[in-house]
């Protein structure tokens, strides 16, 4: 084929998604985990140091040891099979969020996740006293 019997390739115009894009994507942010990157790249998850009710929860940590925690914060997503620990529901111990879902209030949750905790801290936060575990 000569150059002039090609068909004219077009090129995609500048145009807002059509529908049937958006039915494919409906949720285009889903599933991302906000306390990495931030509901805004310019803001981070405050550290539990900053968190005065933290203090009177964690009495048994130093300040360097909060300030080594991340708290997420209201709004955050939860990241579908990644682990977290409540500091307002001890008891409960570590969880795995089984679906993506929003933190609450402060109020009502502190919540720190694993994946960005390292594993000393981690277990001193589940009350961990096996010492191979420390």
């Amino acid at each position: 084929m000569t150059e002039a019997n090609l068909p004219k390739q077009t090129q995609p115009k500048d145009r807002a998604p059509d529908e049937f894009d958006q039915d494919l994507h409906a949720n285009r942010n889903e599933g991302i985990n906000h306390a990495q990157r931030g509901a805004n790249p310019e803001t981070r998850a405050p550290n539990a140091a900053t968190i005065t009710a933290i203090h009177r929860l964690l009495p048994h940590l130093s300040d360097d040891e909060l300030r080594r925690l991340v708290v997420l914060q209201e709004g955050d997503r939860l990241e579908q099979g990644a682990t977290y620990f409540d500091l307002r529901h001890a008891d409960r111990g570590e969880f795995t969020a089984d679906k993506p879902e929003q933190v609450g209030p402060p109020n009502l949750n502190l919540i720190i996740p694993k994946q960005q905790t390292d594993y000393e801290l981690w277990n001193k936060l589940r009350g961990s006293t096996d010492p191979a575990r420390r």
